[in-house]
């Protein structure tokens, strides 16, 4: 059987990196804020702490996202680059769309495996919803190599 690959974690790369960019971005804005506060109106004072604490804790969330996301992204790859993936076939059942305003996960079910996933969840697996123009639905045959639930390549079955 042909397929045509609809999503590889090798080929798409680190997508999280917007998240610890805007983490950088306010890491910078709480620095300035600190070290310009007597400037800033309405003037008060504030102690060293209340005047960096802001900078410390958004730093420190920086660095927890952009080490977690990156982790979630490499641990993924490798798989995928070693062939540690388990491989499923077989034919879409069970699919449950995300509705279009959100709020609750898509899944469906290949040779009685369930996946579950959502745009609005952060993972390096794939993760593109129906409602979002994603491939999915009822009836396609479908290769995944996964991690549990993360999806590291999709194969879609085209006719010969």
């Amino acid at each position: 059987m042909n397929y045509t690959v609809v999503f590889d974690v090798l080929e798409s790369g680190y997508r999280m990196w917007w998240v610890p960019v805007i983490g950088l971005i306010s890491t910078v804005a709480t620095l300035l804020m600190g070290i310009y506060w007597d400037t800033l109106p309405p003037h008060r004072s504030a102690s060293v702490f209340m005047r960096f604490a802001p900078f410390a804790f958004v730093l420190f969330w920086t660095a927890a996202v952009f080490l977690t996301t990156s982790k979630d992204y490499q641990n993924l790859a490798d798989c995928l680059r070693n062939d540690r993936c388990q491989v499923v076939e077989g034919q879409i059942t069970d699919f449950v769309p995300m509705p279009v305003n959100g709020h609750k996960d898509e899944s469906f079910i290949v040779d009685g495996q369930r996946f579950t996933y959502s745009d609005f969840v952060g993972t390096a697996g794939f993760n593109h919803t129906r409602s979002q123009g994603g491939p999915i639905h009822n009836g396609i045959h479908v290769r995944i190599h996964h991690v549990g639930n993360e999806i590291a390549r999709w194969e879609i079955a085209r006719d010969p």
